[in-house]
């Protein structure tokens, strides 16, 4: 499916920068593939032995917030065990300050595993040259990008609690509903900037209230017409 999807949208003519992956899309042929495609990955990273010891190094004050991981792609005859290299980028979890938890940490105020559970780590598999090149000086970037998938990620769940999904088995038909579902997503979004722009004062516009439910929506030409105060 994203072989398909990647090569139709290079077909239309867009330029594919970045691709903001879940935890769960955390295997060896895809990640491979998306190098291979010439498309950037940003993706939440597992917990294991290697970051575990990179955030330990972090708070102790051995190493910097970013390294570079590995996974093991298999074994090469004559060559060896090849090996998929990619960046790694220390975060604070929602509502942390990276900065801050250090500073806990060494001052006490914080265990070792109490500051290490608010840090995650962040792949960046770096495959073109149009967009993020390296970690260093780009680190809040990078968070920002992921926090941009993870906004997405909260919306789908947002859309799905209102109703707008689709049980059914059938492949095509949960195809077209997750393009109902980005098409809506992209039109609330576009809507939500546009009203922000009329008026940076307004309250922002919720999913609930794009969709008419319990209230009349609010619509960008409406608010040109009658001018904002």
């Amino acid at each position: 499916m994203f072989s398909e999807s990647v090569r139709r949208f290079k077909e239309a003519g867009f330029t594919i920068k970045y691709g903001m992956l879940d935890r769960g899309f955390y295997r060896k042929e895809l990640l491979v593939a998306f190098k291979h495609w010439g498309i950037s990955i940003v993706m939440p990273g597992r917990q294991c032995t290697e970051t575990r010891q990179m955030v330990v190094d972090y708070l102790n004050g051995k190493k910097r917030r970013y390294g570079i991981g590995h996974m093991k792609l298999g074994y090469v005859r004559k060559q060896g065990d090849v090996y998929l290299e990619f960046g790694i980028l220390l975060c604070a979890k929602r509502s942390w300050n990276l900065g801050q938890i250090k500073a806990d940490y060494t001052r006490g105020a914080l265990s070792l595993n109490g500051a290490a559970a608010r840090i995650f780590p962040l792949i960046i598999l770096i495959a073109n040259s149009r967009g993020v090149t390296k970690i260093q000086g780009n680190e809040n970037r990078i968070r920002m990008l992921y926090r941009l998938r993870w906004n997405i990620g909260i919306a789908f769940r947002e859309m799905n609690r209102l109703g707008l999904t689709s049980r059914s088995q059938h492949r095509d038909v949960r195809l077209s509903v997750m393009g109902a579902r980005i098409l809506v997503y992209n039109m609330w979004q576009v809507e939500k900037h546009q009203l922000e722009k009329v008026d940076p004062t307004a309250p922002a516009l919720e999913l609930n209230e794009f969709l008419g439910r319990a209230c009349k929506p609010r619509r960008i030409q409406h608010m040109n017409n009658v001018g904002v105060v």
